[in-house]
């Protein structure tokens, strides 16, 4: 059967003009949500780097909370042991005074045994009352001081190194503190770098440019305008066809009519 050119440029046009009005649709919805992957046949591989570029901001936004507590506890830490540092400083300048018994008296000895108990009292408070978070914090850290009066009475010599020791470990915990809040400023340097890279490629995969878009739009839009009008076109001249099939007489059909 011979085909009719009109008709054939018809349906040929309607399905250019629903491509052309789907392309509007899609680029309308992309301005209006802000992003070029609304759903999953928009673009799967797409879909599927952008899910997991946000599961790996999760788990960045995760660590980066970890690190801010660890922060605030590290620092709770290192302001008390500054803190019984101070006090253990002040045990060794009585317990030095102490030690030089030739210039001493008996009361003022007295004296000093108060002070220096008065000392290890406190520091025994701060440690045992010291919390964070629902946690002693200072515990571990309290001073190995023994009954120092009676060591400064005993031995002078020990009751210093005593004193020392509690000192240097004091030192050593608090710059162990300070190497661990350091590392955790790179790690987070370094998260909050990755963190800003891998927001832009999100930004890349999912956002919208609305220039390109609204570009995008005008072409679509103009296109199916364009189709509208040869559809009209093609249905007029159709129209004309099958007017003269109906007028030419059964017998005198064009062959194939």
């Amino acid at each position: 059967m011979t085909t009719l050119p009109g008709i054939t440029n018809f349906i040929g046009s309607l399905r250019t003009l629903n491509f052309h009005q789907k392309s509007v649709a899609t680029s309308l919805e992309r301005l209006a949500t802000g992003k070029k992957i609304n759903r999953a046949s928009d673009d799967p591989t797409g879909l599927q780097a952008a899910e997991q570029l946000k599961f790996r901001q999760t788990e960045i936004e995760k660590k980066l909370q970890a690190f801010a507590y660890d922060e605030a506890r590290l620092g709770a830490i290192e302001g008390g042991l500054s803190v019984l540092q101070d006090m253990v400083l002040g045990l060794d300048g009585l317990v030095v005074k102490g030690a030089n018994t030739g210039g001493l008296g008996e009361g003022e000895l007295e004296a000093i045994g108060v002070e220096i108990d008065s000392v290890i009292d406190g520091i025994n408070q701060i440690t045992t009352n010291t919390f964070f978070n629902g946690e002693q914090i200072l515990v571990g850290y309290r001073p190995g001081l023994g009954d120092l009066k009676k060591m400064l009475a005993e031995d002078p010599e020990q009751a210093q190194k005593s004193v020392k020791a509690a000192v240097d470990d004091l030192s050593k915990s608090r710059a162990a503190i300070g190497a661990r809040l350091k590392s955790i400023e790179h790690e987070r340097k370094a998260l909050y770098a990755e963190q800003e890279g891998n927001a832009g490629l999100l930004s890349s995969i999912e956002d919208t440019d609305y220039a390109k878009e609204t570009a995008a739009l005008v072409r679509s839009q103009i296109l199916e305008q364009a189709t509208i009008k040869a559809i009209e076109i093609d249905r007029e001249q159709a129209g004309r066809v099958l007017d003269l099939i109906a007028s030419v007489p059964n017998g005198n059909r064009p062959i194939g009519q």
